[in-house]
Parts: structure tokens; sequence; C-alpha cells
């Protein structure tokens, strides 16, 4: 059993902050957290906040500067960070690109990658199109994604929306966890695996998969909505002793939580640790509009 106490709001803001996760952080306790805000079109914009950890202050907040893409380019409407992962020496940040709609359904979405650039000390484009898009296995859209290495091999977890179906109130998409992998992080093999599956017919939207291996457990956690007693986002998790067979636990899971910041929803959770302890960043109502969220990870049995 899990068990997790909100520590304070790390950051506020009026102006989103969702899908927080670390891609630095040192001993003296210096986070260097990417985070997507939004201009005054409603298009994502990919930031960096520089957090001192144990004096609970924010030191810096920077843009990190990718260019929305050219018209008619996957990420034209909104570029949002969604991990990080060291390939040949180098950081490459992948990202979710936005397409505004047409007709019915109102995005679509596909995976890019910036690249760290250590002269220019600023991320770059990989290149205008993206590394992963929707196609056989996946037939409306990719986004959020998580990866681990092993051995030679990179391991992604993405979301992966297969169907939009119409509802009284419009379309509703529907999408879950899958697998991909790849020896270079560019061209990625996929078939169609799914790692976590709704678990009844109210369920939707399962995104946002954070996934770490310890002691020979592969741990993920997500975003998953909704249940009978919940419309909105709420945190699950899973195990798998392989990292392809996965036993959702959601009941495993339990958080002690603030009453207005994230009264409603809770979703986008990073796992890491420090000191010896285990903390996550969230968002909470209307994915990320306040703010980024702490909490600790109060016991484990």
């Amino acid at each position: 059993m899990q068990t997790w106490k909100d520590q304070h709001i790390l950051f506020s803001t009026q102006n989103y902050a969702a899908v927080p996760f670390i891609l630095e952080q040192n001993d003296s306790g210096l986070l260097k957290i990417a985070f997507s805000s939004r201009d005054r079109k409603n298009r994502s914009i990919p930031k960096i906040l520089s957090y001192d950890f144990y004096n609970r202050v924010v030191v810096d907040i920077e843009d990190i500067k990718i260019s929305l893409g050219e018209l008619g380019t996957f990420d034209q409407d909104g570029i949002m960070p969604c991990c990080k992962i060291q390939v040949n020496n180098k950081q490459y940040l992948f990202y979710i690109g936005w397409n505004n709609g047409y007709r019915e359904v109102p995005f679509r979405n596909a995976l890019g990658i910036a690249i760290w650039d250590n002269e220019r000390n600023e991320f770059y484009k990989y290149s205008s199109g993206p590394v992963m898009d929707r196609g056989i296995f996946d037939h409306c859209f990719v986004a959020g994604c998580t990866i681990l290495k092993d051995e030679s091999i990179y391991h992604m977890y993405y979301l992966s929306c297969d169907e939009w179906r119409m509802k009284e109130k419009g379309p509703m998409h529907y999408y879950k966890i899958k697998y991909a992998k790849s020896t270079d992080c560019i061209n990625w093999e996929r078939k169609g695996e799914v790692m976590i599956d709704f678990k009844n017919e109210l369920e939707y939207a399962i995104s946002c998969p954070r996934v770490i291996k310890e002691e020979e457990i592969f741990k993920m956690w997500y975003s998953f909505r909704a249940s009978a007693d919940c419309p909105n986002y709420q945190i699950g998790y899973a195990e798998s002793l392989d990292g392809k067979n996965w036993e959702r636990k959601d009941e495993l899971i339990s958080f002690i939580r603030s009453e207005s910041y994230n009264s409603r929803m809770m979703c986008y959770p990073f796992v890491f640790d420090l000191d010896g302890n285990k903390y996550m960043l969230y968002n909470g109502n209307n994915y990320g509009e306040d703010g980024i969220m702490l909490t600790k990870l109060l016991d484990e049995v």
C-alpha cells in the first residue's frame, strides 16, 4: 500500500503548469522542472522552472526555446514536453506536438524530439516532422510517453488513441497505454501491444505513464478516467515483473490531499527520489491550471 501526503503547492500560477517532470536535480536540492504553460491563443508553450527544494523557493522560470511548427506541421498549435532521455551522451527531450482539429475532432497529437546543444546552450528540433505519429497500430493519435533504457534497447510507454466516439456533449477520445521499442530513440517498432487497458466500461482515457524499475519490479504511475465515483482524472498505479505484462493496482495507492487545489482532479504524476525519500509532482484541478503540487510517500507496504 502506498500512502502519499501533500506537502505544498510547489509552483502556483494562473496560466497552467501541466505535465511537470524533472530535467535535472543536484545535491544542493535544485530541481529543474519542465512543464507546459499556455499563451494568449491557448497554445502549449514549454518552460523550465528552477526550484530550490530545501528552501521552497522558485529561483527562476524560463522558456524552452523551441518554436512552434510551421503552417501544417505536427506542432503548429502547441509544444508540450513529456520526458527526457540520454542517447549517446546527448539529451533528447520528447514532446507532444499539437494540431487543432477540423470538423468534429478537436485536436490531433504526435511525438517530436528536441536535442540539447551544449555550444548554443539550448534545445533544437531534431526534425520538422514527428518521430512517432498515428499509424497502423495507433489509429487516431499518439501523445505523452516515458522511456527506459535496458542495455541497448529503449522501451517506450506511450498514450495511444484508437478511436473517437460521438457523444451527446461532442466527440470523446479513447486512449490507452501501449509499448514501443527502439535502438536509437528515433525509429520506433510498434506492434499495438497494450500495457494498461480499461478496467471497465466507464473508463475512456489513460495517460501520462511514468515508469521506474526498483528491485527487479517495474512500477508505473499514470492518470485514468473515469469511474463511478469521479468523472475526472485520478492517479493510478501498476506493477510488472518483465515490463510488458502489467497488473493494475489502483487500490494500493492513496493520497492525503488538500481540499481545494486537487478536490476534483489529480493527474500527470512524476515520481522521483531525494534524500532517501520518494516524492511525486502532479497536477490538480483542470489539468494544472493553478500550478504544480508536491506530495511525499509516507509508507509503502
